[in-house]
């Protein structure tokens, strides 16, 4: 395996997670810990899965000699190998998730919210007032 491509893979992989990581919103409802996730993290994990839908689809309408010769050029056999590499992919995105997850739950968690004020009843005393 070609290390350039294992390096690439990593930073794109670092990428992702530093852009899901600055995307998560931290909300917190009563005793429950709540997580929104931003345009940009959406549009990537959207991206992630179109591309492992769209190499499928393209592989195996039209575009399969040219797997072929890739997989050749660069050493990459087996059956199963694309398949379990884009698997690969599906969890690799949803660990990255998890894990950003967990990382702003944590530190949420480490530095709570501050609690609002209790509200204060209003002034019921009328005595200065004009009748």
């Amino acid at each position: 395996m070609n290390v350039s491509i294992v390096v690439d893979v990593l930073l794109i992989a670092a990428a992702v997670v530093w852009i899901l990581a600055r995307q998560v919103q931290v909300g917190r409802v009563k005793p429950r810990l709540l997580f929104r996730a931003g345009v940009l993290s959406v549009i990537t994990w959207v991206a992630g899965m179109g591309f492992r839908f769209w190499f499928a689809y393209y592989a195996y309408h039209g575009g399969g000699p040219a797997v072929a010769s890739f997989s050749l050029r660069h050493d990459i056999s087996g059956a199963d190998i694309w398949t379990t590499a884009l698997v690969l992919m599906a969890f690799g995105q949803v660990l990255a998730r998890l894990g950003v997850l967990q990382v702003r739950r944590a530190r949420a968690v480490s530095h709570p919210a501050p609690q609002p004020r209790p509200a204060v009843a209003p002034d019921t005393d009328s005595s200065w007032a004009t009748h």
